[in-house]
């Protein structure tokens, strides 16, 4: 199973950059892995955040046409320990399902279009992160979910 993880705009802290890369390499020793960016919109005298939420969502759209799986990063999805995400992931996989996509939001999150046509919508805690940070976050987990399946030691629970 491919996953492509979808994003809303550039990440711009070098450090995000540098972490989000070093488990991208990770990641593909494992399965085919993807980021995709879509650009954002910025919010000006032009556009008010809701125009933004509804256009990036759109995009959000767009961008996931083709994936047969396609989960939701959302502070109020459902959450997971990681041995769950893991078991999560196993399980599309095993349904025969060749690409997952994986997003998260702009700055204004997502539209009710895009929560109602993903497939899941998961939460990776109760705290907030910035659209940011929480694709490092992603990262991570997904590298850890890829450990956790295979046995091997980086996942100490």
């Amino acid at each position: 199973m491919k996953i492509e993880a979808i994003f809303i705009g550039k990440t711009t802290p070098s450090y995000l950059n540098a972490g989000i890369e070093l488990y991208r390499q990770r990641i593909i020793h494992y399965l085919p892995f993807e980021i995709k960016v879509l650009p954002d919109l910025k919010k000006g005298s032009v556009q008010s955040a809701i125009q933004i939420k509804e256009k990036e969502s759109a995009q959000i759209l767009s961008a996931v046409t083709g994936a047969g799986y396609f989960i939701l990063l959302d502070e109020k999805g459902r959450q997971y320990d990681s041995t769950g995400f893991a078991n999560c992931l196993q399980g599309i996989s095993n349904r025969g399902i060749k690409k997952m996509a994986i997003v998260t939001g702009g700055a204004f999150g997502v539209d009710d279009r895009v929560k109602s046509a993903a497939n899941q919508i998961i939460s990776f805690s109760m705290l907030t992160f910035s659209h940011q940070l929480i694709r490092l976050i992603l990262m991570e987990q997904v590298y850890r979910a890829m450990t956790i399946l295979r046995n091997e030691k980086y996942h100490h629970a």
